[in-house]
């Protein structure tokens, strides 16, 4: 394991970093003689070779998705306004309570 000076590690820091990650050999870096920090090569990870692996680990652990759901229905058109947007979506409107007059700890009662 190598020991650098905090001093050469500012003025060399690529070039150790690189010795690090190639040799896999970490690095201390030491402050007027006491070690400070140690860098160390981070290790390959196990990723997905495709997103399509990720598919398969899914429905391996968790099946298919079996649930129905609706789409809204495409249009040559593209909305371009927010307008555009709600006239697409019906809205959902919570009934509301008329509020009794009488202080209540309830907060439900300003909607």
């Amino acid at each position: 394991m190598d020991i650098v000076a905090l001093y050469d590690a500012k003025n060399r820091l690529s070039e150790i970093c690189n010795q690090v990650s190639e040799t896999g050999q970490p690095c201390v870096i030491s402050r007027r003689g006491q070690p400070l920090v140690k860098l160390v090569a981070i290790e390959p990870d196990d990723s997905k070779e495709s997103v399509w692996d990720t598919l398969d680990e899914s429905r391996a652990l968790h099946g298919r998705l079996n649930e129905d759901f609706d789409l809204l229905e495409r249009s040559s058109k593209r909305p371009r306004t927010v307008e555009d947007l709600e006239s697409l979506v019906e809205p959902e409107i919570p009934e509301v309570s008329e509020p009794s007059g009488e202080p209540t700890d309830d907060p439900t009662w300003l909607l």
